[in-house]
């Protein structure tokens, strides 16, 4: 399972497949992304392209969203553990697009 330690704010990428195609925004299904959040941090949340939304990382929980769509992870102090991220449908694993590249990923 991938995994994702974050200890400063992740670039706004959107997500790509491991075998490099783009995740498609307009494809209700096939582009939801999801993390669950293992660890974090009370000044750390997830911001995406989609009506301006800002999710606070909560320990315990999962956050999916339009994996297609601009988005990044901020963590202003301390360190977020993700599980993921992987597309709901299938379970299969995804990064950020190939121009850039996650700040600290660690696979297990």
């Amino acid at each position: 399972v991938q995994t994702l330690y974050l200890t400063k704010s992740s670039v706004r990428h959107t997500d790509y497949r491991l075998e490099g195609a783009p995740v498609n925004p307009s494809d209700p299904n096939g582009s939801l992304t999801a993390f669950y959040v293992q660890e974090s941090t009370a000044d750390a949340y997830f911001d995406i392209d989609d009506d301006e939304m800002c999710i606070p990382f909560v320990e315990g929980n999962v956050i999916y969203f339009n994996g297609g769509l601009p988005h990044n992870s901020v963590v202003k102090s301390g360190a977020v553990k993700l599980v993921g991220p992987f597309l709901l449908q299938g379970l299969e694993s995804v990064g950020n697009s190939p121009a850039t590249p996650a700040p600290t990923k660690n696979s297990k």
